[in-house]
Order: structure tokens, then C-alpha cells, then sequence
């Protein structure tokens, strides 16, 4: 994809801030899995082409991808639009990255402070209130 639209592997990592290997082993392949926050440096570069591709995205890549239906989901969702590492977002809701996994995973819920913290700290109006 990113041949496509013209980047060259030195631009792309210049502007996600993924070094030249990690994106040279996503591209390839060559990774067992690939996190949220690294999807969500790449994917606004290659948004447009993304569309294209899968036109059944209804042109949201972040909802075809992970599809917000659950607070799990829509945690992971939300890292992914915004690039967030799982260490750093438990550090900035004061909560362990095991937390979070579980979060993520649907086997537990935040506590209430944990929502508030949430809420403040990226302006959700009202966005958690069908998940919890």
C-alpha cells in the first residue's frame, strides 16, 4: 500500500515515528502481531488507499478493523486512533498494563474513578456511556 500511494519507507517513518525496521517487518510479514498504536501511526498515511482497497470498510479503517461494540473493543479502538501504547495509556489512568489487557479483552470493567480519569484526560463526552 504504501508503494502505491508514492511513500517511500523513509518518509513513512519519519512522519509515524516507527523506525525503518518495524515498518520493513510489517510490511513484509514478518510480525506475530501487530499492535493497536502501531496501526494507528501507520493507518492515517495510508487511509485513502485503505478505502479503496476495502471498500466494505464504510471508510472508517479503525471501526473496520476493530469494530467498537464492546468497551473492550472500543478501548483498543481508541488507542488505535490515537497511537497510544497500552503502557502509556495505563500510566496516564494510573492503572497497570495488565489492566488494560483485561480491559481490552472484555474481563473486566473500569472502576468509576478509572472512567473519570478517562473522560478528563481525552475530553469523552459521552462517548463511554453505551459501553459501561
Amino acid at each position: 500500500m504504501r508503494q502505491r500511494l508514492g511513500l517511500r519507507l523513509d518518509d513513512l517513518s519519519a512522519e509515524s515515528g516507527l523506525s525503518r525496521n518495524a515498518l520493513s517487518r510489517l510490511e513484509r510479514g514478518a510480525t506475530k502481531k501487530v499492535h493497536p498504536w502501531i496501526l494507528g501511526r501507520v493507518l492515517p498515511f495510508l487511509a485513502a488507499l485503505f478505502k479503496e482497497t476495502f471498500p466494505e470498510a464504510g471508510g472508517d479503517p479503525y471501526d473496520f478493523l476493530t469494530p467498537p461494540t464492546t468497551f473492550g473493543t472500543w478501548l483498543k479502538n481508541f488507542r488505535m486512533r490515537r497511537g497510544l501504547k497500552l503502557k502509556d495509556l495505563a500510566a496516564r489512568l494510573k492503572v497497570r498494563p495488565f489492566t488494560i489487557i483485561r480491559y481490552e479483552a472484555d474481563e473486566s470493567k473500569p472502576s468509576p474513578s478509572v472512567r473519570q480519569n478517562l473522560r478528563t484526560l481525552y475530553r469523552l463526552n459521552g462517548q463511554l456511556d453505551g459501553f459501561l
